[in-house]
């Protein structure tokens, strides 16, 4: 991702003048200075404010932005945080201005000045509402997809002043979608493809060949049957999938990077059709396998109900007296977790080829206890656990042989 200031030149900031076409003009006796913004999650979520209202103005409710008046003495960044947290009870970084609408209020007579910012929510609050907010606006938190927010816009236009605001704000939330996809080309954990496309555009390979020793002792042990049908998930540049095939195991092996199934597919084209892009958290399979393993891939998810959603995979694609591999980057006890949300920044990387940039990606670690809470969460009765390597990629590495538990009710 390239650096935040740079997501929107200044010169293709957003420029709008527009009149108030629902009220008839008499004069203006007074500008307004305003702070609005459209505030995102990094989930893509877009947060507002509903306002119902009975006034001279309206008698219904309204969408739109969380902002208000610059105080005296308040610079625009500071304003709108301010207003964000006593609108939203957001607590925000600053991603970008989006640019500045002018428009009027002709049955108040007011000029407003309008500046719009694209923030980033990083928590949230109590809310810090005025009188007149909590009282006569009735203001709450609508939390809305993309397409949801736009549809709320023009379901609000049935009053004039909802026809003002979706005039003024609907094309700064286009815009602000297309910062956002910008910003967020895709669900943070796969960043990966943003950081194999760099890497191999260099000629490089990510990651060694070495395979997971791991990965066929398990293999050995509870999954002897050469005709046994296996799953991968997260396969990378097919390290461990390589070994397995040579061997001649009915292996398919995934990857929710389309870049490293290409690259895979590239290296090993007599196993092409072994290769498959899957995303395990969004796609399923019709087939049940005998035995699942994920090396160094859970430990990407950051967000818990990512988590959730791996596990659930795997129960969902384990046959009853199957095996499941899980092995996570940590040592046990250590506990991490990164700013999801940068996921896709560049970042300086190490790599045997010396330092490279790419994608930052995501990393969380966990406590084994919390390792286990989560297996058993899933449905899944761990039969073996331990730290073990993947060299040279990784010197500690948690694993679970697990097994589908027979009482578990979703």
């Amino acid at each position: 991702m390239e650096n935040r200031e740079n997501l929107i030149p200044e010169e293709e900031e957003l420029t709008l003048e527009l009149k108030d076409n629902e009220w008839p003009f008499s004069y203006t006796d007074h500008d307004r200075t305003v702070v609005r913004a459209i505030v995102v999650d990094s989930e893509r979520n877009y947060y507002f404010v509903r306002a119902v209202r009975n006034d001279s103005f309206v008698d219904g409710e309204l969408i739109e932005t969380a902002g208000g008046g610059v105080e005296p003495g308040e610079d625009l960044v500071t304003a709108v945080k301010r207003e964000l947290r006593e609108e939203l009870g957001a607590d925000v970084e600053v991603i970008c201005r989006i640019g500045l609408v002018s428009d009027y209020y002709n049955l108040i007579h007011r000029h407003n000045l309008n500046n719009y910012y694209l923030c980033l929510a990083r928590s949230f609050g109590e809310r810090r509402l005025t009188e007149e907010e909590a009282a006569d606006f009735h203001l709450s938190t609508l939390k809305l997809s993309y397409e949801e927010a736009v549809a709320e816009y023009d379901r609000c236009r049935c009053t004039a002043l909802g026809r003002l605001i979706y005039a003024r704000e609907t094309p700064v939330l286009h815009r602000a979608k297309k910062i956002v996809d910008r910003l967020f080309p895709g669900p943070y954990y796969k960043a990966y493809d943003a950081r194999y496309r760099a890497v191999h555009r260099l000629g490089l390979q990510w990651a060694g060949s070495q395979p997971t020793p791991i990965v066929s002792d398990v293999l050995d042990r509870f999954c002897p049957d050469p005709g046994a049908r296996i799953l991968e998930i997260g396969c990378g540049e097919g390290r461990d999938a390589a070994e397995l095939l040579s061997s001649g195991r009915k292996l398919l092996a995934t990857d929710a990077s389309p870049e490293a199934i290409s690259y895979c597919r590239g290296n090993m084209p007599q196993y092409a059709e072994s290769f498959r892009v899957l995303d395990c958290l969004c796609d399923a399979l019709d087939e049940k396998y005998d035995m699942i393993y994920a090396v160094a891939v859970v430990h990407m998810l950051v967000e818990d109900s990512d988590r959730r959603g791996f596990y659930r995979f795997i129960r969902d694609h384990l046959k009853e007296n199957g095996v499941a591999l899980v092995c996570s980057m940590g040592d046990g006890v250590t506990e991490t977790r990164s700013d999801a949300s940068r996921a896709f920044e560049t970042v300086e990387r190490a790599h045997p080829s010396g330092p490279v940039r790419v994608a930052a990606t995501s990393c969380r670690t966990v406590s084994f206890d919390v390792f286990r809470r989560e297996i058993a969460a899933g449905g899944l009765d761990i039969v073996e656990e331990g730290i073990t390597s993947a060299m040279p990629d990784f010197d500690s590495l948690m694993y679970a042989a697990v097994r589908r538990s027979a009482g578990f009710r979703t």
